[in-house]
């Protein structure tokens, strides 16, 4: 950029030394010729700036190059370098998003081979496409499942947030559901503690929530294991999930980057706002967040939104523009269902209130990100690729663009 500048200087410069010379070889007033080639010169200098506009932004485009970010709009580098809100997922960006089994427990709180076992089951023979929690259970360790057989499935699907294979041992068919805490508990009636099945009354149900609810606090993601015996059918669905024993809990953990916390100072220095949006527990979020030096004092859910909006209809955009709202007023962090995953900043009058970029998930998902992106007129994420989408990496490419 140096020698670009040097050379538009020299031409400017010598061009008035050839208009001057050319003037006096033409016996014109000294005075009129000078007053004429500086006169060109200013006039030319703007005419200029769009040129060297494009050749900053070309040079800016072959640094990022550098960093693996290939450019499809010039424009773009500068809205990147003007971002002061940023909208990041949690998973893989602030974490490692190399999700490991940490432990598999039973109500009294021990490890119990039976609780994996199951959770191993479940995620053996589902069909669908393997979440990273179903990875994690299958590359715990080998598990000894040559006495079971698959009958059947209920597809997880994100309304119920659960999975339910059915399998035969013996002369036996269980049901064994695998899912969030939330939404298994509600469709069991007994539990199984010391290998014996007692009734799940409100005390030890309240007991129960406690328990994975401290399992959250502590920064551990959890699933519920449960099953029950079901006669042969032709067909299982839905409604079979119910009348279940609880059986214990799968615990994961996936833990921040090392330098999450550097970068999310590095960014807040530069008067970035960094908010979060994940389909994670409230809870696991508040603990990374607090990990990494975020504040999360206050987090908001997408349910908690829905009783103001539940009147209009959904095409109106009414609930992405309260969620862009939230998010662009004091919102550190908030869970977002996998309904509205993607549409929390779409077609919303308020992301033009704010300089908003968004990244989710991107190591994962990134046609998913590029698409919620486009929606909510996020010109960077639509008019630049980027490969795998971490913290550090963002921080360092804000700085390059401004």
């Amino acid at each position: 950029m140096a020698g670009f500048s040097q050379l538009v200087m020299k031409t400017v410069f010598f061009l008035v030394l050839f208009i001057s010379l050319v003037g006096i070889l033409g016996h014109h007033r000294p005075l009129e010729t000078l007053l004429f080639a500086i006169s060109l010169a200013v006039g030319l200098t703007p005419e200029g700036l769009p040129m060297v506009t494009t050749v900053t932004l070309a040079v800016g485009a072959q640094r990022m190059a550098k960093q693996k970010v290939i450019v499809k709009y010039l424009e773009s580098i500068e809205n990147f370098g003007s971002i002061d809100t940023f909208c990041s997922d949690k998973t893989g960006t602030l974490t490692s998003g190399e999700t490991q089994l940490e432990g598999h427990l039973d109500l009294s709180n021990q490890a119990s081979d039976r609780v994996l076992l199951f959770g191993n089951l479940n995620s053996s023979y589902d069909t669908g496409i393997k979440s990273p929690l179903d990875e994690a259970i299958l590359q715990y360790g080998k598990v000894d499942s040559s006495e079971y057989s698959k009958v059947g499935e209920i597809p997880f699907d994100f309304e119920r947030r659960r999975l339910s294979v059915i399998v035969q041992h013996g002369d036996e068919l269980l049901l064994i559901t695998k899912g969030a805490p939330e939404s298994v508990l509600p469709f069991c009636s007994a539990y199984e503690i010391n290998n014996a099945s007692k009734p799940l009354d409100d005390a030890a149900r309240a007991n129960f929530v406690k328990m994975y609810q401290d399992l959250n606090t502590q920064g551990y993601r959890a699933l519920a294991v449960a099953y029950r015996s079901v006669p042969q059918e032709a067909h299982y669905s839905v409604t079979d999930e119910q009348n279940m024993v609880l059986l214990g809990f799968l615990t994961f953990a996936d833990p921040p980057k090392p330098d999450a916390a550097q970068v999310l100072q590095a960014l807040k220095s530069d008067g970035v706002q960094v908010k979060i949006l994940t389909g994670d527990n409230e809870l696991v979020t508040r603990h990374v967040c607090q990990e990494v030096g975020l504040e999360s004092s206050r987090i908001v859910l997408v349910l908690d939104l829905l009783p103001h909006v539940a009147c209009l209809p959904r095409r109106t955009g009414a609930l992405p523009h309260r969620l862009v709202r939230g998010v662009a007023r004091h919102t550190d962090a908030g869970r977002v269902y996998h309904s509205y995953r993607g549409q929390s900043t779409a077609q919303s009058p308020q992301s033009a209130a704010h300089d908003l970029r968004a990244t989710g998930g991107g190591h994962r998902h990134p046609a998913s990100v590029l698409a919620a992106c486009r929606a909510a007129r996020l010109h960077i994420a639509a008019r630049a690729v980027l490969p795998l989408l971490d913290c550090n990496y963002l921080g360092h490419l804000t700085a390059r663009a401004r």
